[in-house]
């Protein structure tokens, strides 16, 4: 007899409303609070964002945005590239950014000719996608700041396509998970979702991935104790591949994030299904589970790494012109470890440039509910230790790798750049709360 708690079986662990339905409410209360911080702060006022439409525009216009400018060096901290964008697209907020206590009333005239920008590394799928709405805009004879606008609307789309399946498999599957999923938007990670900027698919693309490893782990624990015999959904599948495809394409390096996701999303479903076995393991039906959801993910994961080997080795040096930018300098090991502090603090409450954060007293409540709720999860499923080591693991092992890359390319020093590891450790932790056996 099927078990009704399978998140594989015909009854589901939750059949609750039918998913339509609750795509569309998912969808619904998604796209308002995105457009409420599309509309929060003026277009070009987001790390970096006068930057990213630059190169979206490039893209969608022709330019010679995807090669290297000459003399740049290994980190690509010290070269630009300029963009020719029309009057009015890009507004200056040269004038308020990093000085919280000036207006944005204050902006000068949009910048004129040549934009400069770094993003020449960044893998184009998102870009394309802002970036024609943007010309489509401007064709339509609407201003700069619509435009700009309008493409933030087209990246919250992108944003709440991937959020959408993952709050759908949780309402479906794993209910508990659906309180994780909120935390996980951070005011920098809902900032950075309703502007131009990919950190906001990067970020939403691990929570996606990181769900359907849960939904995925909890199905192979009950497939060990031999309770179901049907395959993982289709819709976990799907939801795990296109969370890994943004992850992986968002970012030069997201193939790096992507890449410890799946090594530690498999090792992740392998201890829930030994443990649900108690200690054995049918290999085969670990491999006939797994092998579905992971073939696509892992494929899309290579064919960013190939992008990123290609943009280096297969393009020459631009022929546009460029500009050294100061360079940021060496930071010490010293330095870089005492910086996480900082980052964790960004991470979470940062509302705009670095200068800006949510109150102390706020800072403080969100993170003491987020330990609360860890430690909630810990104290409740004591026979889940196995599982959350793995969690750790990934969260240690991937701190250490952007530590590492932060320290090469000194420019890096955000918290959003964290954001990705963080919520999926955040979303596997969670997914102890339930016994997976």
């Amino acid at each position: 007899m099927t078990n009704p708690n399978v998140a594989g079986a015909t009854s589901g662990i939750d059949p609750g409303p039918p998913q339509t339905r609750t795509a569309l409410i998912w969808f619904g209360a998604l796209m308002i609070a995105l457009l409420g911080w599309v509309y929060a702060s003026p277009v070009g006022g987001s790390p970096d964002e006068p930057a990213h439409m630059a190169y979206a525009w490039g893209l969608l216009t022709g330019q010679d945005v995807l090669n290297t400018p000459p003399n740049c060096d290994a980190t690509l901290a010290n070269c630009a590239i300029y963009v020719d964008v029309p009057v009015g697209l890009i507004p200056d907020p040269t004038c308020y950014q990093r000085l919280p206590e000036t207006s944005a009333g204050c902006e000068g005239e949009p910048w004129i000719g040549s934009q400069p920008t770094r993003t020449f590394r960044y893998p184009p799928p998102y870009y394309l996608l802002v970036g024609a709405t943007m010309r489509a805009s401007t064709g339509l004879g609407v201003s700069g700041e619509t435009a700009g606008i309008v493409g933030r609307i087209a990246g919250s789309l992108v944003v709440a396509s991937i959020l959408v399946p993952a709050f759908v498999l949780a309402s479906k599957h794993a209910r508990n998970l659906i309180p994780f999923l909120v935390v996980c938007l951070t005011p920098m990670t809902m900032f950075v979702a309703g502007s131009i900027n990919p950190n906001g698919v990067e970020i939403a693309g691990a929570m996606a991935a990181a769900t359907a490893l849960v939904v995925m782990a909890r199905s192979m624990g009950h497939s060990a104790r031999g309770s179901t015999t049907e395959r993982v959904p289709i819709s976990v599948i799907a939801t795990f591949a296109y969370g890994i495809g943004w992850l992986a394409w968002g970012r030069p390096l997201g193939f790096l994030w992507a890449g410890g996701l799946l090594l530690f999303g498999f090792l992740y479903i392998r201890h829930s299904y030994e443990t649900a076995a108690q200690g054995s393991s049918d290999w085969k039906e670990l491999a006939r589970v797994v092998r579905p959801a992971f073939a696509p993910a892992g494929a899309v994961t290579g064919l960013a790494v190939a992008w990123f080997g290609y943009s280096i080795l297969g393009w020459g040096t631009s022929s546009s012109s460029t500009k050294t930018l100061p360079d940021p300098g060496i930071e010490s090991l010293v330095a870089v470890l005492l910086r996480w502090g900082g980052i964790l603090w960004e991470g979470i409450g940062i509302l705009g440039w670095l200068y800006t954060p949510l109150p102390v007293l706020v800072m403080v409540i969100s993170i003491g509910c987020i330990a609360a709720m860890m430690a909630a999860v810990s104290v409740t499923n004591p026979g889940q230790a196995e599982l959350r080591k793995v969690a750790w693991n990934f969260l240690v092992v991937m701190a250490l790798g952007i530590t590492t890359l932060m320290f090469i390319t000194t420019f890096l020093w955000q918290g959003r750049y964290v954001l990705p590891t963080m919520v999926a450790f955040l979303i596997l932790w969670g997914g102890t709360a339930v016994p997976a056996g």
